[in-house]
């Protein structure tokens, strides 16, 4: 997967499509290979290209799913990644919201305002509570 040609091909065709799209390709390339896309972009030597590019196939395949994943790693170990997390969550509709809350806690086994409120403090805080809430 390292000839440029292709890897060209494999970016443009990814990088131009919808989820929707994207999901029924992954599909497609499960059916006919017997193995998920995902495990085939992996084989990218560029690091950067290959989360881009696995990211982006993460989020066609169950787009709440990426997104309850990407709040919880915004918010493990230590530090918080506030501009991921506010991003995450100011820009959710509120139905789309309860799903993430949804699936954050099937995930994780936490709800995801109690770990909001343990790792955010004062106004900030009180602002992503009222959002989530």
């Amino acid at each position: 997967m390292s000839d440029p040609v292709q890897l060209g091909e494999i970016v443009d065709l990814l990088t131009n499509r919808g989820l929707k799209h994207l999901a029924a390709l992954q599909e497609q390339f499960y059916q006919d290979q017997n193995e998920e896309l995902y495990t085939r972009l992996e084989e990218i030597s560029s690091h950067h290209l290959r989360d881009a590019l696995v990211s982006l196939m993460s989020a066609a395949s169950s787009y709440h799913r990426y997104l309850a994943y990407e709040l919880f790693a915004s918010m493990d170990g230590k530090g918080t990644d506030e501009d991921s997390l506010t991003k995450i969550l100011v820009t959710r509709a509120d139905k789309d919201l309860s799903i993430i809350k949804e699936v954050f806690l099937e995930m994780t086994g936490r709800e995801l305002k109690d770990m909001v409120h343990s790792d955010t403090s004062r106004d900030y805080r009180k602002t992503l509570l009222g959002i989530i809430n």
